[in-house]
């Protein structure tokens, strides 16, 4: 299968079917892929490929949720650590189960649904480049501690959902400097003013 397209559709209405008010934080965004897959039709000789087939892939979550994920993105968070990643990466060359756990990432990369983090990575054969992506990750300092094992994460990845609560949204994100809070803060208003019917 392959992605052709992600995109995130916000929803802006501003009433409910009974009439109540919907208020941005509740407003629902979903998450739309389109996708290629291959075809075949069953003969009397036996399966022919028919080309491909297009369809979609749509995900549903609060609006505010993808407004709190790109808010807290591991590359603006001062737990993000690429040099210890790097340590890690090169002495797991050093051993046989090592090059597996390595290779473990690869596959992941290579096969990742998706396609804005595949988009960041592909080669010059338009095919994702697991090396390049490799380049992208780090350790998470507190998940590492919480697991007793090196976590591994892309830059744009954020906090899983069992370390947030209402009072920690963001989870254990915490911006390593201004720039990377102010922009987050950004980002986070992009995603809530368009929930508020207030961009396009």
């Amino acid at each position: 299968m392959k992605i052709k397209a992600d995109f995130l559709r916000i929803s802006t209405a501003t009433h409910d079917a009974g009439g109540a008010r919907i208020e941005p934080e509740e407003q629902m965004a979903q998450r739309v892929q389109t996708v290629e897959v291959p075809a075949t039709l069953r003969t009397a000789n036996g399966e022919v490929d028919a080309g491909s087939m297009k369809g979609a892939i749509v995900q549903e979550r609060p609006a505010i949720q993808i407004a709190h994920d790109l808010q807290g993105q591991c590359f603006r968070c001062r737990w993000f650590n690429v040099k210890r990643f790097r340590t890690w990466l090169r002495d797991n060359t050093k051993s046989v189960e090592g090059m597996k756990r390595i290779n473990e990432i690869r596959w992941w990369m290579s096969t990742t649904n998706n396609h804005a983090l595949a988009e960041r990575h592909v080669g010059e054969d338009g095919e994702i480049d697991a090396e390049h992506g490799l380049t992208q990750l780090g350790i998470c300092g507190p998940l590492s501690e919480m697991a007793k094992d090196e976590v591994i994460i892309h830059m744009t990845g954020s906090c899983p959902g069992f370390v947030r609560s209402e009072m920690a949204p963001l989870g254990m994100f915490q911006a390593k400097d201004t720039d990377s809070e102010k922009f987050g803060a950004a980002a986070y208003d992009g995603v809530m003013q368009r929930a508020a019917g207030k961009m396009p």
